[in-house]
């Protein structure tokens, strides 16, 4: 793929420290911005030229013009807001089977959902919140959102069809509706979610900027003296609890069904007031100092609050790439597990907090050379993301980071098939790997075409570290792989540069945490 190498050449460039923090010029984070969007829209396109011509669906019957939703995170979707019928294809880079839930903007209610064999999948139609609506820059005739779930095969892709069918006289749309006198929002039983702020130092020695996490002595504050306003929507696929707590500042919590142990969280904040640096807080029941964070989405390390520090914000704030958690017990944890890099700590007992946006009114004298106070369309930023909170097994929470960092990519096509048609066309779910070779604990980091044309190089990674799951896993790759039997495996340095040696038949070990590079000799099925 000639937009693979780009896309390299790219994330090459991300991993400059600036790119990585943050600490770059203005102009610089919009070149950083332009070349990673130019790389993945091409990128897009190959892979969805890919998956159309394996999927055999003819693109005389598709409008291929616009096919990418960026923007989705603002319930924005060109396709899907125009098009009475459109095709969702939906390819899962994990290894293993996942269940998503897709939320689809649209500017009517009337549409239904249908699986591969013309099946209806349950879905739910929600009213677009107002503060939704008026993000600035927002270009969207949207006034609902389609709500459904996948199930997605490992390392393939599935794909559904969707069509207007119905008026707004005949579809049940969930509303937003008022509730009064909510004084506690749980995301899971005893666990709380709360949103504040800190005021950043500013017009001294030393001030809040860039480089720096430096709050004044007023400390963590509410962001409102009163009660937040407070609203929900219900319904048979998703509930759904607003928190506003100002213009610039609001929660919501999502509840799927059957997910009862992990609850979204979706925060929105800004556009800023100078000097504000905005968290958020999980409040549990436990009694504990010590908490655990990622170190780049890998092992999870124990931190313990410390009181020697002239900063005692900052000075135990860690970074927080994919999951902060609290112990509860033995191989067992409350997880927020985030969709983005944050810095993140305990600064009390049984809670966990994340910054999610800060405006810094000075530059803190470290190299940058301006303040952080990026704008768009003509204020301030505004950030919109998610946390997704766990309790239970830590084992499990790690699935959850996998799944929400390696998120299923989506290619929207418009269409002229009819459901008929739709049906007719034979068009199956597709999984590079056969049954269930692999186990949970086991992702394929790597699949790609190697030096020579019966040569594919290949990267396997136990997901598990010690704490999670601490027995080694064997991997059997003989009759994996859905496109190729492997013939022989030849073990490689990590960076696939130099040879160890051929292992002695098609079996390995991987011990947690332990990734493994080999060069697979191939025979391809026809």
């Amino acid at each position: 793929m000639s937009c693979e190498f780009d896309l390299h050449r790219v994330m090459g460039l991300m991993q400059h420290h600036d790119a990585v923090t943050g600490t770059e010029k203005q102009h610089v984070a919009e070149d950083y911005a332009l070349r990673l969007d130019m790389a993945r829209a091409a990128c897009h396109e190959e892979t969805r030229d890919t998956l159309l011509g394996h999927a055999g669906l003819d693109p005389a019957h598709l409008d291929l013009s616009v096919t990418s939703c960026p923007r989705l995170n603002i319930t924005e979707c060109e396709v899907s807001e125009l098009a009475e019928r459109f095709i969702i294809t939906v390819y899962n880079p994990l290894s293993r089977v996942v269940r998503e839930h897709l939320r689809v903007p649209v500017s009517e209610p009337g549409y239904s959902v249908y699986d591969h064999l013309g099946q209806v999948i349950r879905s739910q139609v929600n009213e677009i919140p107002e503060h939704i609506k008026t993000i600035p820059g927002r270009v969207s005739l949207a006034q609902h959102e389609l709500i459904f779930p996948v199930t997605v095969p490992a390392l393939g892709y599935t794909i559904v069809y969707l069509q207007k069918e119905g008026t707004m006289e005949h579809i049940d749309v969930k509303k937003i509706e008022s509730l009064e006198d909510q004084q506690s929002f749980d995301v899971l039983s005893s666990k709380h979610v709360d949103m504040q702020y800190y005021t950043g130092w500013k017009n001294s020695w030393q001030s809040s900027g860039a480089y720096v996490f430096r709050p004044d002595s007023s400390g963590r504050q509410p962001i409102s003296a009163s009660d937040p306003l407070v609203t929900e929507v219900r319904g048979p696929v998703v509930n759904e609890t607003f928190i506003r707590y100002a213009d610039w500042a609001v929660v919501s919590m999502r509840q799927y069904s059957g997910q009862e142990n992990v609850t979204e969280v979706t925060w929105q904040v800004g556009p800023l007031v100078d000097g504000k640096e905005v968290v958020m807080v999980y409040s549990t029941d436990l009694n504990t100092r010590e908490f655990h964070t990622d170190s780049n989405g890998r092992q999870m390390i124990k931190r313990t609050y410390s009181e020697d520090t002239a900063e005692p914000a900052a000075g135990n704030y860690y970074p927080v790439t994919t999951r902060l958690e609290l112990r509860t017990g033995e191989k067992e944890a409350i997880s927020v597990i985030t969709d983005r890099s944050q810095g993140g700590s305990s600064l009390h007992p049984g809670e966990m907090e994340l910054m999610v946006h800060r405006r810094c009114v000075d530059d803190d004298g470290y190299g940058v050379g301006e303040a952080l106070k990026e704008e768009a369309y003509g204020v301030g930023l505004v950030a919109r993301g998610q946390h997704f909170i766990h309790a239970g097994a830590t084992s499990e929470a790690r699935l959850l980071q996998q799944e929400k960092v390696l998120t299923p990519q989506l290619f929207f096509l418009a269409t002229d098939l009819s459901l008929d048609q739709w049906t007719e066309a034979g068009l199956r779910p597709y999984s590079g790997i056969v049954g269930a070779k692999l186990p949970d604990s086991v992702q394929i980091l790597t699949l790609s075409k190697w030096k020579n044309t019966n040569e594919v190089l290949l990267r396997f990674q136990h997901i598990f570290d010690t704490d999670e799951d601490d027995a080694p896993i064997s991997v059997e790759v003989s009759e994996m792989f859905t496109e190729f039997n492997v013939l022989s495996l030849e073990l490689m340095k990590l960076a696939a540069d130099r040879s160890v040696g051929t292992l002695d038949g098609l079996q390995f070990e991987l011990k947690p945490l332990e990734i493994k590079t080999f060069v697979a000799r191939v025979e391809w099925i026809a």
